[in-house]
Protein backbone atom coordinates (compact mmCIF):
# COMPACT_ATOMS: atom_id res chain seq x y z
CA UNK A 1 0.00 0.00 0.00
CA UNK A 2 1.53 3.30 -1.06
CA UNK A 3 0.80 6.76 -2.45
CA UNK A 4 2.60 8.29 -5.44
CA UNK A 5 2.36 12.09 -5.19
CA UNK A 6 2.46 14.29 -8.29
CA UNK A 7 1.97 18.03 -8.78
CA UNK A 8 -1.81 18.22 -8.47
CA UNK A 9 -2.91 14.67 -7.69
CA UNK A 10 -1.85 11.51 -5.90
CA UNK A 11 -2.33 7.88 -6.88
CA UNK A 12 -2.95 5.01 -4.51
CA UNK A 13 -1.23 1.78 -5.61
CA UNK A 14 -0.19 -1.65 -4.37
CA UNK A 15 2.61 -4.00 -5.41
CA UNK A 16 2.17 -7.77 -5.16
CA UNK A 17 4.50 -10.65 -6.02
CA UNK A 18 7.84 -10.69 -7.77
CA UNK A 19 9.08 -11.13 -11.33
CA UNK A 20 8.28 -9.41 -14.60
CA UNK A 21 5.96 -6.43 -13.99
CA UNK A 22 2.34 -6.28 -15.08
CA UNK A 23 0.02 -3.34 -14.48
CA UNK A 24 -3.73 -3.95 -14.08
CA UNK A 25 -5.98 -1.02 -15.02
CA UNK A 26 -9.56 -1.24 -13.77
CA UNK A 27 -12.72 0.01 -15.46
CA UNK A 28 -15.49 2.49 -14.80
CA UNK A 29 -16.53 2.78 -11.12
CA UNK A 30 -13.98 0.08 -10.12
CA UNK A 31 -11.07 0.58 -7.74
CA UNK A 32 -8.00 -1.64 -7.30
CA UNK A 33 -10.03 -4.25 -5.39
CA UNK A 34 -11.76 -5.19 -8.65
CA UNK A 35 -8.74 -7.44 -9.32
CA UNK A 36 -8.78 -9.23 -5.95
CA UNK A 37 -9.94 -12.59 -7.31
CA UNK A 38 -7.20 -12.83 -9.97
CA UNK A 39 -4.43 -11.22 -7.94
CA UNK A 40 -3.27 -14.28 -5.92
CA UNK A 41 -2.60 -16.40 -9.02
CA UNK A 42 -0.95 -13.58 -10.97
CA UNK A 43 1.26 -12.65 -8.01
CA UNK A 44 2.69 -16.19 -8.01
CA UNK A 45 4.25 -15.45 -11.41
CA UNK A 46 4.71 -11.68 -11.73
CA UNK A 47 5.17 -8.41 -9.91
CA UNK A 48 1.62 -7.06 -10.12
CA UNK A 49 0.70 -3.38 -9.83
CA UNK A 50 -2.89 -2.45 -8.99
CA UNK A 51 -4.04 1.12 -8.38
CA UNK A 52 -7.03 3.43 -8.13
CA UNK A 53 -7.84 5.47 -11.22
CA UNK A 54 -8.60 9.14 -10.98
CA UNK A 55 -12.08 9.64 -9.53
CA UNK A 56 -12.24 6.59 -7.28
CA UNK A 57 -10.80 4.98 -4.16
CA UNK A 58 -7.83 6.53 -2.40
CA UNK A 59 -6.54 8.39 -5.47
CA UNK A 60 -7.08 12.14 -5.05
CA UNK A 61 -7.15 15.01 -7.52
CA UNK A 62 -8.50 18.56 -7.86
CA UNK A 63 -12.07 17.51 -8.63
CA UNK A 64 -12.06 18.97 -12.14
CA UNK A 65 -13.26 17.17 -15.29
CA UNK A 66 -10.78 14.83 -16.96
CA UNK A 67 -10.52 12.50 -19.96
CA UNK A 68 -9.27 9.07 -20.97
CA UNK A 69 -6.07 10.85 -22.04
CA UNK A 70 -5.73 12.26 -18.51
CA UNK A 71 -5.98 8.76 -17.04
CA UNK A 72 -3.57 7.47 -19.68
CA UNK A 73 -1.06 10.09 -18.51
CA UNK A 74 -1.72 9.14 -14.86
CA UNK A 75 -1.03 5.47 -15.57
CA UNK A 76 2.11 6.25 -17.55
CA UNK A 77 3.40 8.59 -14.84
CA UNK A 78 2.89 5.93 -12.17
CA UNK A 79 4.82 3.40 -14.27
CA UNK A 80 7.66 5.92 -14.63
CA UNK A 81 7.63 6.68 -10.90
CA UNK A 82 7.89 2.97 -10.06
CA UNK A 83 10.75 2.52 -12.54
CA UNK A 84 9.06 -0.37 -14.34
CA UNK A 85 10.81 -1.51 -17.53
CA UNK A 86 8.40 -2.32 -20.34
CA UNK A 87 5.65 -3.74 -18.12
CA UNK A 88 2.77 -5.71 -19.54
CA UNK A 89 -0.49 -3.78 -19.41
CA UNK A 90 -3.88 -5.38 -18.73
CA UNK A 91 -6.86 -3.02 -19.08
CA UNK A 92 -10.50 -3.94 -18.46
CA UNK A 93 -13.43 -1.99 -19.96
CA UNK A 94 -12.59 1.70 -19.36
CA UNK A 95 -9.15 0.39 -18.43
CA UNK A 96 -9.03 -1.09 -21.93
CA UNK A 97 -9.74 2.37 -23.34
CA UNK A 98 -6.89 3.76 -21.23
CA UNK A 99 -4.65 0.94 -22.46
CA UNK A 100 -5.43 1.70 -26.11
CA UNK A 101 -4.49 5.34 -25.50
CA UNK A 102 -1.26 4.32 -23.75
CA UNK A 103 -0.07 2.10 -26.59
CA UNK A 104 -1.01 4.72 -29.17
CA UNK A 105 0.96 7.43 -27.36
CA UNK A 106 3.90 5.56 -25.81
CA UNK A 107 4.24 2.15 -27.51
CA UNK A 108 7.95 1.94 -26.73
CA UNK A 109 7.36 2.13 -22.95
CA UNK A 110 5.34 -1.06 -22.57
CA UNK A 111 5.62 -4.78 -23.24
CA UNK A 112 2.67 -7.07 -23.86
CA UNK A 113 -0.83 -5.61 -24.22
CA UNK A 114 -3.99 -7.33 -23.00
CA UNK A 115 -7.38 -5.66 -23.42
CA UNK A 116 -10.33 -7.22 -21.61
CA UNK A 117 -14.08 -6.58 -22.03
CA UNK A 118 -13.47 -3.43 -24.05
CA UNK A 119 -14.02 -1.82 -27.44
CA UNK A 120 -12.74 0.93 -29.69
CA UNK A 121 -15.82 3.00 -28.84
CA UNK A 122 -18.61 2.17 -26.42
CA UNK A 123 -21.82 1.93 -28.39
CA UNK A 124 -24.85 4.17 -27.82
CA UNK A 125 -26.85 1.51 -25.95
CA UNK A 126 -23.98 0.90 -23.52
CA UNK A 127 -23.55 4.59 -22.79
CA UNK A 128 -27.29 5.04 -22.34
CA UNK A 129 -27.30 2.20 -19.82
CA UNK A 130 -24.48 3.82 -17.83
CA UNK A 131 -26.16 7.23 -18.00
CA UNK A 132 -29.46 5.77 -16.82
CA UNK A 133 -27.80 3.99 -13.90
CA UNK A 134 -26.15 7.26 -12.90
CA UNK A 135 -29.54 9.01 -13.19
CA UNK A 136 -31.11 6.41 -10.89
CA UNK A 137 -28.40 7.07 -8.32
CA UNK A 138 -28.96 10.83 -8.61
CA UNK A 139 -32.67 10.23 -8.04
CA UNK A 140 -31.91 8.45 -4.77
CA UNK A 141 -33.24 5.05 -5.84
CA UNK A 142 -33.09 2.37 -3.15
CA UNK A 143 -29.63 0.77 -3.03
CA UNK A 144 -30.83 -2.81 -3.53
CA UNK A 145 -32.99 -1.81 -6.48
CA UNK A 146 -30.10 0.12 -8.02
CA UNK A 147 -27.80 -2.91 -7.80
CA UNK A 148 -30.48 -5.21 -9.20
CA UNK A 149 -30.83 -2.82 -12.15
CA UNK A 150 -27.06 -2.79 -12.63
CA UNK A 151 -25.99 -6.44 -12.45
CA UNK A 152 -27.78 -7.63 -15.63
CA UNK A 153 -25.55 -5.26 -17.59
CA UNK A 154 -22.40 -6.50 -15.85
CA UNK A 155 -22.80 -10.24 -15.42
CA UNK A 156 -23.66 -13.37 -17.31
CA UNK A 157 -26.54 -15.79 -16.86
CA UNK A 158 -24.72 -18.37 -14.74
CA UNK A 159 -23.45 -15.75 -12.27
CA UNK A 160 -26.86 -14.06 -12.10
CA UNK A 161 -28.65 -17.35 -11.43
CA UNK A 162 -26.86 -17.70 -8.06
CA UNK A 163 -28.48 -15.26 -5.62
CA UNK A 164 -25.47 -15.56 -3.31
CA UNK A 165 -23.35 -13.84 -5.97
CA UNK A 166 -25.64 -10.81 -6.02
CA UNK A 167 -25.79 -10.77 -2.22
CA UNK A 168 -21.99 -10.86 -1.98
CA UNK A 169 -21.70 -8.07 -4.55
CA UNK A 170 -24.11 -5.89 -2.56
CA UNK A 171 -22.23 -6.63 0.67
CA UNK A 172 -18.89 -5.69 -0.89
CA UNK A 173 -20.29 -2.34 -2.03
CA UNK A 174 -21.94 -1.64 1.31
CA UNK A 175 -18.72 -2.33 3.23
CA UNK A 176 -16.42 -0.41 0.89
CA UNK A 177 -14.68 2.10 3.18
CA UNK A 178 -14.31 4.62 0.34
CA UNK A 179 -17.33 4.35 -1.97
CA UNK A 180 -17.19 6.39 -5.15
CA UNK A 181 -18.97 9.72 -4.82
CA UNK A 182 -21.76 10.66 -7.19
CA UNK A 183 -19.65 13.52 -8.56
CA UNK A 184 -16.69 11.23 -9.23
CA UNK A 185 -18.88 8.63 -10.91
CA UNK A 186 -20.17 11.33 -13.22
CA UNK A 187 -16.63 12.59 -13.93
CA UNK A 188 -15.53 9.10 -14.95
CA UNK A 189 -18.59 8.68 -17.18
CA UNK A 190 -17.94 12.02 -18.88
CA UNK A 191 -14.36 10.91 -19.54
CA UNK A 192 -15.52 7.64 -21.09
CA UNK A 193 -18.36 9.03 -23.19
CA UNK A 194 -16.33 10.70 -26.01
CA UNK A 195 -13.68 7.95 -26.19
CA UNK A 196 -13.14 6.75 -29.77
CA UNK A 197 -9.93 4.92 -30.71
CA UNK A 198 -11.03 4.01 -34.23
CA UNK A 199 -9.18 6.85 -36.00
CA UNK A 200 -5.80 5.98 -34.50
CA UNK A 201 -5.77 2.31 -33.60
CA UNK A 202 -3.38 0.24 -35.71
CA UNK A 203 -1.48 -3.06 -35.43
CA UNK A 204 0.87 -3.07 -32.44
CA UNK A 205 4.47 -4.29 -32.59
CA UNK A 206 4.21 -6.11 -29.25
CA UNK A 207 2.34 -9.34 -28.39
CA UNK A 208 -1.29 -8.31 -27.99
CA UNK A 209 -4.38 -10.17 -26.83
CA UNK A 210 -8.03 -9.11 -26.75
CA UNK A 211 -10.38 -11.06 -24.46
CA UNK A 212 -14.16 -10.75 -24.72
CA UNK A 213 -16.97 -12.39 -22.79
CA UNK A 214 -19.71 -14.13 -24.74
CA UNK A 215 -22.59 -12.46 -22.85
CA UNK A 216 -21.02 -9.01 -22.48
CA UNK A 217 -23.70 -6.36 -23.13
CA UNK A 218 -21.51 -3.29 -22.61
CA UNK A 219 -18.64 -4.36 -24.87
CA UNK A 220 -20.00 -7.20 -27.04
CA UNK A 221 -17.66 -9.91 -28.25
CA UNK A 222 -18.12 -8.85 -31.88
CA UNK A 223 -16.66 -5.46 -30.96
CA UNK A 224 -13.78 -7.14 -29.17
CA UNK A 225 -13.07 -9.16 -32.31
CA UNK A 226 -13.07 -5.98 -34.40
CA UNK A 227 -10.65 -4.40 -31.91
CA UNK A 228 -8.37 -7.43 -32.14
CA UNK A 229 -8.34 -7.20 -35.92
CA UNK A 230 -7.50 -3.49 -35.80
CA UNK A 231 -4.61 -4.09 -33.37
CA UNK A 232 -3.33 -7.23 -35.08
CA UNK A 233 -4.04 -9.09 -31.83
CA UNK A 234 -4.96 -12.62 -30.85
CA UNK A 235 -8.58 -12.97 -29.77
CA UNK A 236 -10.18 -15.20 -27.13
CA UNK A 237 -13.81 -15.52 -26.04
CA UNK A 238 -14.66 -16.66 -22.53
CA UNK A 239 -17.99 -17.37 -20.82
CA UNK A 240 -19.92 -14.82 -18.77
CA UNK A 241 -20.55 -11.12 -18.89
CA UNK A 242 -18.66 -7.85 -18.60
CA UNK A 243 -17.11 -8.39 -15.17
CA UNK A 244 -14.81 -11.28 -16.13
CA UNK A 245 -12.29 -10.84 -13.25
CA UNK A 246 -15.20 -11.40 -10.85
CA UNK A 247 -17.09 -14.05 -12.81
CA UNK A 248 -14.24 -16.05 -14.33
CA UNK A 249 -11.16 -15.39 -12.16
CA UNK A 250 -9.50 -18.80 -12.50
CA UNK A 251 -10.05 -19.11 -16.25
CA UNK A 252 -8.96 -15.52 -16.82
CA UNK A 253 -5.88 -15.94 -14.62
CA UNK A 254 -4.79 -19.03 -16.58
CA UNK A 255 -5.14 -17.17 -19.87
CA UNK A 256 -3.14 -14.20 -18.58
CA UNK A 257 -0.36 -16.35 -17.13
CA UNK A 258 -0.06 -18.41 -20.31
CA UNK A 259 0.01 -15.36 -22.59
CA UNK A 260 2.36 -13.28 -20.45
CA UNK A 261 4.75 -16.17 -19.88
Amino acid sequence: MAIAKFDDYEVYYELHGQGSPIVLIAGYTCDHAFWDAVLPILAEHFQVVVFDNRGIGRTKDNGEPFSIETMMADSSALIDRLGLFRPAIVGQSMGGAITQAMFARFPEKFGQCIILNSTQRFRTAAMMALENLLALRKAGVDFDLLIEATVPWLNGSEWLSAQENIAAFKAALKTNPLPQSLADQERQLMALKPFDARPWNKPLDCPTLVISAIEDLLAPAREGKMLAEKLGAAFIEIPGGHASPIEQPERLSRILVEFLS
